[in-house]
């Protein structure tokens, strides 16, 4: 478990100084956890500007979001992710970040469900838009309940996203497809729209994954 531990810390600051150089996290905002064992979960601090995060500043907290070891407190939004490990047994890694162009599609009450690029059909599906609930309150977490069986990526209201994965990989590579979705949707639709998928097209797209015995909710639309 000791070497499981500090490697998992290892990657979750690697992915923390990611997000932060990309520009998903400005300031001490967005957050990162990993599910350890039963009810044990680290998570990055409160308070932290990502590109200064270092191993031994990560919190180890319980379903409960109670610390029970580290000196620094967890995340404000440790609400969102343990509502994530709650509802989603197969997840163990959960994203939050702050990233410009899915700010900007979580600040509108739009959602996106227009499948018209194939890694956003095989990482992503269908995003749904959950509705403005105040920061740091259980009720952003409770936002997500039509939508947590069903997606794996989330806009969370006036706020930012979520993302998540059966590894720390997963999870982030899902958030950067996810902001790099909202920037190419900004373009397109600047240019008059993006030509979508047919059903048929689609269709072939989604027999592809599952032949790849790929699976993960939010494959189709909404």
């Amino acid at each position: 478990m000791v070497q499981k531990e500090q490697m998992l810390r290892h990657e979750l600051c690697k992915i923390a100084h990611r997000m932060y150089r990309q520009g998903f996290s400005p300031c001490n905002s967005g957050n990162i956890s990993v599910k350890l064992e039963e009810d044990r979960f680290l998570i990055t601090p409160s308070g932290v500007c990502k590109e200064e995060l270092t191993e031994d500043m990560l919190v180890l907290m319980d379903g409960q979001g109670r610390v029970v070891d580290g000196k620094g407190r967890a995340s404000s939004e440790s609400r969102v992710h343990l509502y994530c490990y709650a509802h989603r047994p197969e997840v163990t890694a959960v994203c939050h970040a702050h990233a410009p162009f899915s700010v900007a599609y979580a600040a509108m009450e739009r959602k996106l469900d227009r499948s018209f690029l194939p890694d956003q059909v095989y990482y992503l599906g269908s995003v749904p838009r959950c509705e403005y609930r105040l920061a740091g309150t259980a009720e952003v977490a409770e936002s997500m309940a039509p939508y947590i069986g069903r997606h794996s990526a989330l806009l969370l209201g006036n706020h930012g996203a979520v993302t998540m994965g059966t590894d720390l990989d997963e999870a982030w590579g899902r958030m950067e497809m996810l902001e790099q979705l909202c920037k190419v949707s900004f373009i397109t639709d600047l240019l008059g729209g993006p030509r979508e998928f047919t059903p048929q097209e689609l269709q072939v797209q989604l027999e592809e994954i599952a032949r790849e015995g790929i699976v993960h909710p939010g494959a189709g639309k909404l």
